[in-house]
């Protein structure tokens, strides 16, 4: 009698031990909620924390959430522009990376381009033709005649 009721014992603890941990795991997983009382400066700041601690598609959603909230926010909305291109190379997809910095950098082509920083310009330039010249050197030389 006493060996089934420490079996059932242990195997009411098994239960509720695995069921705590698959709850605590499902609660980690789920991304942290944008809320939406933070003003532009805090969007930016969480979204650079995200990006300091690795996060780089949680701070991208922090700097989509700043473009589709704060339309008017002209110049700030170049700088988002410019985070969201480098954290799309830094996750390693150049292809998309290259696309949002040349749409970038064609803002900096119109009237409007007076208000913006220049600061991601710049860096929009020298990141691309980075990634430019990196994309050349991995390219296999061009064949030749002999071949």
């Amino acid at each position: 009698m006493k060996c089934r009721n420490l079996f059932s014992y242990l195997t009411a603890a098994i239960v509720v031990s695995i069921l705590s941990f698959s709850m605590l795991a499902s609660c980690a997983s789920e991304p942290e909620p944008v809320l939406s009382d933070l003003t532009p400066a805090q969007i930016f700041q969480q979204a650079q924390e995200a990006a300091s601690n690795d996060k780089y598609q949680r701070a991208i959603e922090y700097y989509h959430y700043f473009l589709d909230s704060y339309p008017n926010e002209t110049s700030r909305r170049v700088e988002a522009e410019y985070e969201i291109a480098f954290l799309t190379h830094k996750m390693g997809n150049d292809q998309e990376a290259l696309r949002l910095f040349d749409a970038l950098l064609e803002k900096y082509r119109s009237e409007e381009a007076a208000v913006y920083p220049q600061w991601p310009k710049v860096l929009a330039t020298k990141v691309s033709e980075e990634i430019r010249q990196q994309q050349q050197g991995n390219q296999p030389p061009p064949a030749t005649a002999a071949e």
